[in-house]
């Protein structure tokens, strides 16, 4: 996700525009955390580490009254490539590959969770100064399509998303 700096607005440069899909997201998560519900109250454990070559790997355990779930995530990030891979204990492998910078603000993405091939897609995302673009199709017969602006000056911005299913 794309967020933006506040600059004042005689600032001689405007930060980025925001994602729509961020609009709102910082009062929601200073409200709930970032979380549904206010409290939680479940027991977690988590361990994770990060080697100086870029690979990183967080093992997560949560107790949610009688059921336990884990997952484990190894993640690669160099300059323009980020590939990432989780395990659950939910038998479920989600794996997300990105590079950036294909030209300047440009972004391609692949997904998917395996073994639910219906959930492969890939993601384009295009930011420029002024202007914050992300497109996503889902790669089964009848694909999904999604598809957000974002545009704005000087501390207006307005958006809209639009999706096809």
């Amino acid at each position: 996700s794309t967020r933006s700096q506040v600059l004042s607005p005689d600032s001689p440069k405007m930060a980025s525009i925001p994602a729509y899909s961020d609009f709102g997201k910082s009062a929601k998560d200073v409200l709930q955390g970032g979380r549904t519900g206010l409290f939680q109250f479940d027991t977690k454990v988590c361990l994770s580490g990060k080697s100086a070559d870029g690979i990183s790997f967080n093992i997560n355990s949560v107790n949610k009254g009688d059921k336990v779930t884990a997952d484990a995530k190894g993640s690669y990030k160099n300059k323009n490539l980020s590939v990432d891979a989780t395990v659950t204990s939910a038998s479920q492998l989600k794996t997300a590959v990105s590079y950036s910078n294909i030209a300047p603000g440009l972004k391609v993405g692949l997904s998917g969770t395996l073994p639910d091939v219906n959930s492969a897609k890939v993601s384009i995302d295009y930011v420029m100064q002024y202007l914050n673009l992300k497109t996503s199709l889902g790669l089964t017969s009848t694909p999904k399509v999604e598809m957000s602006a974002t545009t704005g000056s000087q501390g207006f911005v307005v958006g809209g998303e639009v999706g096809y299913d």
